[in-house]
């Protein structure tokens, strides 16, 4: 079968129309569901809180922007592309991450919910486990 130049060009028009509304090329979202607050097993100190969410950052490699008392900012970098920025409130027993902002990563509110990476939320819940490990820690120590 031979292609004239007039099959040639519908068949690439064709195949870009698909491609350009095909939803795997679009970004993923999800509803953004952040961490349950976790309660610890024992109060801690201001230090000793700072040390285990610090901690527990380091674990997946967020790094403390900004700590100030009952708040630390933390912002993990994903490749030269993504970041998000979350907040970790806390009081002696309680801590809570929350979403504070992100890069590249679908973030978009509408009609009242918001929405990000699923792999966002998924950064975000581990972080959570991590931090509760690590506070967890601070109430027995050695």
């Amino acid at each position: 079968m031979k292609l004239n130049s007039h099959s040639f060009s519908k068949a690439i028009i064709t195949t870009l129309v698909l491609c350009l509304f095909s939803p795997t090329i679009y970004a993923r979202s999800t509803t953004l569901t952040e961490p349950a607050p976790v309660t610890l097993n024992c109060d801690l100190s201001e230090k000793k809180m700072q040390i285990g969410i610090r901690n527990g950052g380091v674990m997946r490699g967020w790094v403390i922007v900004n700590q100030t008392a009952g708040n630390t900012e933390l912002n993990y970098v994903k490749g030269d592309k993504y970041s998000i920025t979350v907040d970790v409130n806390y009081t002696a027993n309680t801590f809570a991450v929350k979403y504070k902002d992100s890069m590249n990563l679908d973030y978009k509110e509408k009609k009242g919910v918001r929405y990000l990476h699923p792999n966002a939320v998924k950064w975000m819940i581990n972080l959570s486990g991590d931090i509760r490990l690590n506070t967890n820690d601070q109430c027995f120590p050695e």
